[in-house]
């Protein structure tokens, strides 16, 4: 191509719906060398735009599939409680103080999703229990507590298997635990625990505690308080009581 005494060398391209053209012009012949340049960069950059537009429809199938784990895991946290209205909104309710929670020790943003995740789901385990034993009115004997307990490890069945990057899993067969033995399923202790179902251990206890269940009514924040207080160190982690209470205290 030559106009008003330039030489040019014209490289029309095109990748993944998207077009375009480059223009190289001299007032002298394009040596060899010079093309071959140009045609690599031009092949550079076209590859680099292609590259550009699967990575958008990556991220665009990311957020897809973000949006249909969420969705999931609503789902089977509404199967819980569609069988149990006493429990209704608990799930949601652990998750978001969990979080808070975690925001306080200083956890990672990653840390924290995996705090709601596991929130969401840490009682999937009672869609395995008796409906009638879930809304019995007054206190459960003896045989019914232990099938009640029994959700702590079915819902560790449940999830073991999903590839969660977070242990949501163990979080689901450990939030009932406490630090001196005297929980269950396995009767951990202390350091047994992991982190993730101490904290989701004290944000279930306070929202059970501050709403309606079947056997009694609601206690208020100032209770649940001084439960938390009087237990902490030895059922509960202290830093998570403490967490707790600052979330609390954000809130009042």
């Amino acid at each position: 191509m030559e106009k008003a005494g330039l030489r040019a060398f014209y490289y029309p391209f095109g990748r993944n719906g998207i077009g375009g053209f480059l223009l190289m012009a001299k007032q002298r012949p394009l040596q060899d060398s010079e093309i071959r340049l140009f045609r690599l960069f031009a092949h550079s950059l076209e590859d680099t735009m292609g590259l550009k537009v699967t990575l958008r429809k990556l991220k665009e199938t990311q957020r897809t599939l973000e949006e249909a784990f969420w969705g999931v895991a609503f789902a089977l946290t509404k199967l819980v409680e569609r069988r149990d209205p006493y429990t209704s909104g608990h799930s949601l309710g652990v998750a978001e103080l969990s979080r808070k929670i975690g925001e306080k020790l200083g956890l990672s943003e990653k840390e924290l999703m995996g705090l709601y995740i596991s929130g969401l789901l840490h009682d999937i385990g009672k869609s395995t229990v008796p409906l009638e034993i879930l809304v019995k009115p007054g206190r459960l004997n003896e045989l019914e507590m232990r099938l009640i307990r029994l959700h702590a490890q079915a819902g560790y069945e449940i999830l073991k298997d999903v590839a969660f990057p977070w242990p949501v899993a163990l979080v689901a067969l450990q939030h009932h635990e406490r630090l001196d033995g005297s929980g269950y399923p396995q009767a951990l202790k202390g350091d047994q625990i992991i982190l993730e179902a101490k904290i989701v251990a004290v944000a279930d206890v306070l929202d059970a505690m501050t709403h309606d269940r079947p056997y009694r009514p609601k206690h208020g924040i100032e209770k649940a308080q001084e439960e938390l207080e009087k237990d902490k160190g030895t059922k509960y982690d202290p830093q998570v009581v403490e967490a707790c209470l600052l979330v609390l205290k954000d809130h009042a």
